[in-house]
């Protein structure tokens, strides 16, 4: 989240008019619960096999997004790898949906 989306945040639940030191802390409270956040997130991927990069939730999602297309390449690839060569298209697909 940046300053604009936070600052947006606090005045939707009425704390902007609090003042700016209260403002500051709960600023400050965001940025660690963001972070806490993409560190699990961080996790998730790590446990799932996943080697995440440094950047915002966006960027690790769309990361995991690409890795997981990569994965599905992969995958369709290996069912049209190991069919019978006289297989049609149809039965090719047919064969990656069932997959499950």
């Amino acid at each position: 989240m940046n300053q604009f989306e936070f600052m947006m945040m606090v005045h939707e639940a009425g704390l902007d008019n609090i003042g700016n030191k209260f403002t500051f802390n709960l600023q400050k409270f965001a940025t660690l619960v963001s972070e806490n956040e993409k560190t699990k997130v961080k996790d998730w991927m790590t446990e799932k096999g996943f080697k995440p990069e440094q950047g915002s939730i966006d960027d690790l999602l769309d990361q995991i997004d690409w890795m997981v297309s990569e994965q599905e390449c992969d995958f369709c690839a290996k069912i049209c790898d190991e069919a019978d060569p006289s297989a049609t298209p149809a039965e090719l697909a047919a064969a990656i949906r069932a997959r499950g």
